[in-house]
């Protein structure tokens, strides 16, 4: 199938909307957080200063310059401010409780994964690590020197989509919301290092 053919079999029209009777399988929800078991898990300081630049400043192309002292600090910043829990919410008839994050996600069912490959970074190991935004934490999936795969910065990101989560609630549309998420977490993910004093490329490798 094309990307094409995709596009037009999964998109919206007055009558798919009006003939559609999908119920979601509560008992079958995906969780909305991904965690390693068995790794080493490294604590980030919590409740991180925030950004010196007000918002609309740094979307207008601004940049911040609140530096951290050391390599966990950094991250932390980084990271809450991108991908972290931002506040919960009860639903009345259930008293299920639910995460919201800094990054908007459909459904609020965030597919996407954050993991990253640091390396040099002050009183940080380097390795290969994944966030736990449940906890504010990383995960250390790796150890040691992967210069040889990162470019010549500090740090880089690997963004990961989890299509179940979509697909538990869009079914066949799913891949085209978590592509519409990742560049939300993406995009999130560049302001808040901009608003940190960081400069950040994007490389994406397409696979044939």
């Amino acid at each position: 199938m094309t990307w094409r053919d995709y596009h037009e079999r999964t998109k919206h029209s007055p009558q798919s909307l009006r003939r559609t009777e999908y119920v979601l399988d509560w008992e079958n929800m995906p969780d909305p957080f991904r965690h390693y078991e068995g790794v080493p898990v490294l604590d980030l300081p919590a409740d991180p200063p925030s950004p010196e630049i007000p918002a609309l400043e740094l979307l207008q192309g601004a940049s911040g310059r609140t530096f951290a002292a050391d390599g966990p600090a950094w991250l932390s910043r980084l990271l809450y401010y991108s991908a972290a829990i931002s506040a919960s919410k009860i639903v009345p008839s259930t008293g299920y409780r639910y995460a919201l994050r800094v990054n908007p996600s459909s459904g609020n069912l965030h597919p996407t994964e954050f993991h990253f490959l640091t390396r040099g970074l002050k009183q940080w190991a380097d390795g290969l690590y994944h966030y736990r935004p449940s906890a504010h934490m990383a995960e250390q999936r790796a150890s040691g020197d992967l210069a040889s795969i990162l470019p010549a910065a500090p740090i880089l990101f690997v963004l990961t989509s989890i299509a179940w989560r979509e697909a538990w609630k869009y079914r066949d549309r799913a891949y085209r919301y978590c592509l519409h998420d990742i560049g939300h977490a993406w995009q999130s993910l560049a302001l808040a290092a901009r608003a940190i004093g960081c400069d950040t490329f994007r490389n994406r490798r397409v696979s044939r």
